[in-house]
């Protein structure tokens, strides 16, 4: 018999909830998730795009509370048990898994070591054909729950799918704390049926109107941007600023014309990128939710699209109009943004 220390039943639950259950279906990547599959399987790609979520409990939970919480969020969700590989023929394939008890890891909320801890968690790259992609980090207090953090790669997850999450997580501890039954939305579309409708006559039909859309938006591009002495980004990626009161102006900014703050954003960028180069026309590769009917709007995966935005801003055109020729643009974009990125390739690489 082996003189070695005893495994705990938390470790031995550890240990099993690691391994990958069976697999229940498999489909080809959505356009969505193509891009990160590429980004992924670069040399940087493994951790440059893990979105992280905090949870601050508004109640104090028991960690059997916040296991079972998290084990009925992942049931429901295909996208939350679903890992990526090379098919057969090469080619990447989604497989979503059997739901089975989901591996939580916890911490003391009050340890000097929980940064570090937390770090080497959340850090920890993603493989995704053997590895759960969705971790969870539980910060206990006297022996509850009192934090969660989350971690998944962007290939499962955006910003509207870590908002569900966030709300669904909350709403499923705080309903088994308080014995009573969790009110949730709807499902929306699942990632894997999203692929099959994408490839079904209807969806290569609006691949290709996609398509004719965004071949005629990269060929009104302008030269390349001399960027190598900008001092400041030309990728818009969102609006979360680290300036309280850059973000503060954004907003009454948004209030006063009527608008959503990240338009106003873009706005901006095109206006000063407009201004510093000198160009009338400028590119600006900002982020369009794939969310365009409402069998979309409660999915859960990775939906949204960062193709880029030409505007016209010449020095004269007041800020209203050119807020007004980006709201246009996005509201065509939105309409647009399914599609196969494969089939722009040949414009991307001129």
């Amino acid at each position: 018999m082996s003189s070695g220390a005893r495994t705990s039943p938390a470790q031995a639950r550890e240990s099993a909830d690691r391994r990958l259950p069976p697999i229940e279906r498999t489909a080809p990547l959505t356009w969505s998730q193509l891009p990160y599959w590429i980004q992924a399987h670069r040399p940087d790609g493994h951790t440059m795009f893990t979105l992280w979520i905090e949870i601050d409990l508004p109640v104090r939970a028991p960690v059997a509370d916040v296991r079972a919480a998290v084990d009925e969020l992942v049931a429901r969700h295909e996208a939350l048990r679903t890992t990526f590989e090379r098919g057969p023929d090469g080619e990447p394939v989604q497989r979503v898994r059997a739901a089975a008890p989901h591996p939580v890891v916890t911490c003391d909320a009050d340890d000097t070591a929980r940064l570090e801890r937390l770090t080497q968690e959340m850090e920890r790259p993603f493989r995704f054909a053997h590895d759960r992609l969705f971790r969870v980090l539980a910060e206990l207090r006297d022996a509850t729950v009192v934090r969660l953090t989350l971690a998944m790669p962007h290939i499962v997850t955006d910003a509207i799918t870590n908002d569900i999450v966030r709300s669904e997580l909350i709403e499923l501890v705080t309903a088994r704390v308080q014995r009573r039954e969790p009110s949730l939305a709807p499902l929306g579309m699942s990632p894997v049926d999203l692929a099959l409708h994408e490839r079904s006559p209807v969806g290569r039909r609006r691949n290709e109107v996609a398509l004719e859309y965004w071949r005629r938006e990269l060929m009104a591009a302008p030269d390349r941007l001399p960027v190598s002495s900008t001092p400041f980004d030309t990728t818009f990626y969102g609006v979360a600023l680290s300036s309280g009161r850059a973000a503060g102006q954004l907003e009454r900014l948004a209030k006063r014309f009527g608008s959503l703050p990240h338009m106003v954003y873009a706005a901006v960028i095109h206006a000063l990128l407009g201004l510093y180069f000198g160009r009338e026309r400028t590119p600006v590769k900002v982020q369009y939710s794939g969310r365009d009917r409402p069998g979309l709007w409660t999915s859960v995966g990775c939906l949204h699209r960062d193709p880029t935005m030409i505007v016209d801003s010449p020095v004269s055109m007041r800020f209203s109009e050119l807020l007004a020729a980006v709201r246009s643009k996005y509201t065509i974009g939105y309409a647009r943004a399914r599609f196969d990125p494969v089939g722009l390739d040949d414009i991307k690489a001129d």
